[in-house]
């Protein structure tokens, strides 16, 4: 007995018993004990706890046996060896234990702050593991989710949706697909939400299949999806119909199908009644709503009545719940099985296009979220809809304008800006130029005018700098020859992706032949108006030129007898006595004949003639410019001579109530028509000299003061040159012009004067010459008791070529006038 453990034996028990430790410490490293800390591993753990602690006790024990007193240092090894590595099992596993928790509580910290879902589920349908996410998500208490298990989950799902989700689960734990479906879910307040699960099925035991999912909110998402999709419809429709209310149907479709509600109807809009009317209507097909879409084809509302009036005047929607114990137009849809109703505007820039209202056969609870993703469709819809509307209307006015463009009186037709063709042409113009439309639609606008306006007009074009207005006369041909003055109106649009303009083209042959007619009558007017002071004006200078006359003639007789008695004193100057009685006889006469009075008064008095006589033929040059019918073409004008020549013809007019000043600066020749231009000089100046008057009627009779002292007004006339332009300004310190009437002082027939003593035509026709005739402006400012100044400008020649040439033949002209 005593030999039964040798020092041999011990040492091997050692080494057996140390290496069943070091096998057991090594298959229960921390990441197994980690991986495997459930109730079996547990019970593992504390069998070999125990094991271990009967082997270290059965050693101690073994000591009191007398082998152990002859223990070799072997076994006393051993012993030492296996104590450490108790020692270091122990401190081990207390590390993976406090490891494993911190771990446990990361992961629940983790999955309690994610906004998804984790679930662990078994196929029988059963819950292991939730997150408390699913009480936010689904509205149930997780007590309540636990105890009735799947049977609360595919209750609650949609019924369009339960086969797609009873056919991913069958395919997960059957036959170990991934799972992956949307779907809708009802919260337990009775709205519904979209959902997406993803699970994969992770282990099995004791034959029962496990999986891990996570499920996501994404009714944001969906709604986003949902309202591009029905935007996309609206869009979709509004392009494809031809009509805004043919689009309306489809756009009513997209909205039910997306809340999955029954029927729908619009009411627009009629603002020339200020009234809401039946615009269209939508029922699912499967129902028969025939009657209640009949019933609301008769509905108006005014702003405030009802509730679709109260949605239009306040602009927000409206959500009834149960509309059955309202009364009034919604009764109509209750009559018909409706249950819930929304009614929210379809708005603009801020200005309501249109009501729409939508209805569901069930009770559908008040949903904020369904009402903001209306209101934003509704934002989205609108400005589609007033587009489509708009160019509803603008088909119906291009179908206007072609009729109108069709039976307008004047010549009209459309060309393009950059080739020139003609795009289309009106009956008027086929009847004023000749021309087929076949024939125009062959040509460029350019055709049909002279060839010397060719180059102006396509200058005029590309100078161009508005989009309409008023491109004044131009001269156009007919296919006959004929020449044809044509007032042109113009507006550029785009037709047909081109950038064209549309021109009316009104033939004022004939109305220009009347207006010249009228202006020479209007000259002539003038002139017989100033007739009287004309012949006095006349009348001065012609008669000192003939009392000069006459004393020259006087004189000359006299110079006759003088010189008779100097021939005989030179016959008789041979004769020595008979030369001093001739000699005395001719001082007698030269004195009696005052001769040195003579010598000095005969050059003053040829002097005089020849001043009056210039005087008398500057009045009449004037008078023959001025008078002389108009030239129908513009010619380079000196403006200064012509300003002069007309104060020439007023001077009677003027010189009794004002003095004259001029400013005359240096001036280009203008491409003007001469006699216009000194029309429109003539009426600004007697109507200056009139307002004088006026002003001075307070000072006394012809301009005479109670104390005597004459009172003149002042008019000033002042040129210079602009940019461009030339300015002629005439000022008078006259009486102004009242407020009230500075709008109406162009209108014709428009006259301040005293009945008899103006027409009203004065400044209309100088307004027409200037502005209409010249392309210029007239303008005026005006102070009251002060005065007012008109401004004329006129045109340079854009490219001022051939001044020099101009000035010449002008030069020319003068001298040919001046000649003949």
């Amino acid at each position: 007995m005593r030999r039964i453990l040798s020092p041999l034996g011990i040492v091997a028990v050692g080494v057996l018993l140390g290496a069943a430790i070091f096998v057991t410490l090594w298959r229960l490293e921390p990441e197994n004990a980690r991986s495997s800390f459930n109730n079996v591993a547990e019970e593992r753990l504390d069998a070999l706890e125990a094991n271990i602690t009967l082997t270290v006790n059965n050693l101690v024990s073994l000591g009191a046996f007398w082998p152990v007193r002859w223990i070799s240092w072997s076994s006393f090894v051993a012993c030492i060896a296996l104590t450490s590595l108790l020692t270091t099992y122990v401190a081990q596993r207390k590390r993976s234990e406090r490891a494993l928790e911190t771990s446990e509580e990361r992961y629940r910290s983790l999955v309690g702050n994610i906004p998804d879902v984790t679930w662990t589920a078994d196929n029988k349908g059963n819950f292991t593991y939730l997150s408390p996410n699913i009480e936010r998500l689904s509205g149930f208490a997780m007590g309540e989710i636990f105890a009735q298990g799947s049977q609360l989950f595919f209750a609650n799902i949609h019924p369009d949706d339960v086969h797609r989700v009873k056919e991913g689960f069958r395919a997960l734990f059957i036959q170990g697909q991934a799972f992956d479906v949307e779907f809708r879910v009802r919260h337990k307040t009775g709205q519904w939400i979209w959902v997406r699960d993803r699970a994969l099925a992770t282990y099995e035991r004791n034959g029962v299949v496990y999986a891990d999912g996570i499920v996501s909110d994404i009714t944001d998402r969906k709604r986003v999806e949902e309202t591009v999709r029905v935007l996309y419809e609206t869009a979709r429709a509004l392009t494809e119909c031809n009509r805004l209310e043919q689009a309306v149907p489809t756009i009513l479709k997209s909205l039910c199908d997306l809340l999955g509600w029954d029927c729908g109807v619009l009411w627009a809009v009629d603002r020339p009644a200020n009234l809401l009317r039946w615009s269209e209507s939508y029922q699912r097909p499967a129902l028969s709503l025939s009657g209640l879409g009949a019933a609301q084809r008769q509905l108006v509302f005014t702003l405030g009545e009802g509730v679709a009036g109260k949605v239009w005047m306040k602009r927000q929607p409206v959500w009834i719940s149960d509309i059955t114990s309202l009364e009034g137009p919604m009764k109509i849809a209750a009559i018909w099985g409706m249950r819930t109703a929304i009614t929210f505007p379809i708005m603009s820039a801020g200005v309501v296009l249109s009501v729409m209202q939508l209805f569901s056969r069930a009770v559908e609870q008040r949903d904020e979220r369904v009402l903001q993703m209306l209101m934003a469709i509704a934002g989205q819809i609108g400005p589609m809809m007033d587009r489509q509307r708009a160019e509803d209307a603008l088909e119906q006015s291009e179908e206007r304008g072609r009729l109108l463009f069709a039976t307008i009186p004047h010549a009209a037709f459309l060309f393009d800006l950059a080739s020139r063709e003609f795009l289309e042409v009106n009956q008027a113009a086929v009847q004023q130029y000749g021309y087929s439309r076949e024939e125009f639609l062959r040509m460029k606008v350019t055709e049909i005018r002279p060839a010397e306006d060719v180059d102006r007009f396509d200058r005029y074009l590309r100078e161009l700098r508005t989009s309409q207005g008023h491109a004044g006369q131009w001269k156009h041909r007919s296919k006959d020859g004929r020449t044809i003055d044509a007032e042109i109106h113009f507006h550029t649009l785009e037709y047909e992706g081109r950038k064209a303009c549309l021109v009316i083209a009104q033939d004022v042959t004939e109305r220009n032949r009347l207006e010249l007619e009228l202006r020479q009558a209007q000259k002539l007017e003038a002139v017989g108006g100033l007739a009287a002071g004309i012949a006095h004006e006349i009348n001065t200078p012609i008669q000192f030129v003939g009392d000069n006359i006459r004393f020259l003639g006087d004189a000359f007789t006299d110079f006759s007898t003088v010189l008779e008695k100097y021939r005989h004193l030179r016959e008789q100057a041979g004769d020595a006595a008979g030369t001093r009685t001739l000699l005395e006889d001719a001082a007698r006469s030269e004195e009696s004949l005052g001769i040195a009075y003579l010598l000095d008064e005969i050059p003053k008095a040829i002097a005089q003639s020849q001043d009056g006589v210039t005087r008398v033929a500057t009045l009449v040059r004037a008078m023959k410019v001025f008078a002389h019918p108009d030239q129908k073409e513009k010619a380079a004008t000196d403006i200064n001579e012509a300003l002069v020549s007309t104060l020439t013809v007023a001077r009677n007019e003027l010189k009794y109530v004002a003095e004259v000043e001029t400013e005359l600066g240096s001036l280009p020749l203008v491409n003007c028509n001469i006699g216009e231009i000194n029309q429109v000089f003539l009426n600004i100046l007697v109507n200056a000299a009139h307002a004088i008057g006026e002003a001075r009627k307070g000072a006394g009779e012809k301009g005479r003061p109670k104390q005597g002292i004459e009172v003149k007004g002042l008019i000033k006339l002042r040129t210079q040159r602009e940019k461009g332009s030339v300015l002629i300004s005439i000022a008078d310190t006259g009486c102004g012009i009242p407020e009230n009437i500075r709008g109406k002082i162009f209108d014709p027939f428009f006259t301040t004067k005293e009945s008899g003593k103006g027409t009203g035509q004065g400044l209309a026709i100088a307004r027409s010459v200037v502005v209409d005739r010249h392309g210029g402006s007239l303008t005026f400012t005006s102070e009251l008791g002060k005065g007012t100044t008109f401004y004329i400008r006129l045109p340079l020649d854009r490219e001022e070529k051939g001044n020099q040439s101009s000035e010449r033949e002008a030069a020319a002209q003068k001298s040919a006038s001046a000649g003949g």
